[in-house]
């Protein structure tokens, strides 16, 4: 749910990412499979070859509505028990939740995967510019809190922000796994071709 937000919306944002991440490996001649999850697995688009797998991936993302809270151990569970070859796992998500990492990690690590992961976010996320007083409301659980935000507030928030991206990052890269940072005002082609090839992703 927490991907519907943003401007550009979060989850606009990120299946266009995964779409043009999808187009050059299919014209790389490479199966490239596409799934989804929330708090569970969602329709996919199994690993295929050609450029109609596009037409199928185009499909699949256009019919999805951002919803619910996110798992990412349930969405790893779901992406390997329907695929078994190894290969280039692309985990997109903001990664805003407090799911424990450790265990969908290293299932895929161990299943021998090379994984990369590259967190959405919008500029909000980041560095808030809201003041005053504000009724919040959790977009995955429905929870309320009303709360006068100023300067002390926000200096609050940009202190545990920068603490969770800290151990974010951390949980990644004791895993050997890159985690590229992609905010909704990026252009898509500076990410791809600026941010993905300068960290050897891409060739």
């Amino acid at each position: 749910g927490s991907m519907r937000l943003g401007t550009p919306q979060k989850a606009h944002y990120g299946a266009q990412l995964v779409l043009a991440l999808s187009y050059l490996a299919l014209r790389s001649l490479d199966r490239v499979g596409v799934f989804p999850f929330s708090d569970r697995p969602l329709d996919s688009a199994p690993p295929r070859q050609g450029m109609t797998q596009f037409s199928a991936i185009l499909r699949l993302l256009s019919g999805i509505d951002p919803d619910g809270r996110t798992s990412i151990s349930e969405g790893v569970a779901g992406f390997l028990s329907h695929t078994r070859e190894t290969g280039l796992v692309v985990l997109v998500s903001d990664f805003l939740s407090d799911d424990d990492l450790r265990d969908p990690l290293a299932r895929l690590r161990h299943r021998g995967d090379e994984v990369i992961a590259i967190q959405v976010l919008d500029r909000e996320d980041i560095d808030p510019s809201i003041a005053g007083q504000v009724h919040f409301v959790d977009v995955e659980t429905s929870d309320r809190v009303n709360l006068a935000v100023g300067s002390s507030t926000l200096d609050a928030y940009r202190r545990r922000f920068a603490g969770f991206q800290t151990s974010l990052r951390n949980a990644f890269l004791q895993r050997g796994i890159p985690l590229f940072l992609a905010p909704t005002d990026r252009p898509l082609e500076a990410l791809i071709h600026q941010d993905l090839r300068a960290g050897g992703i891409l060739e």
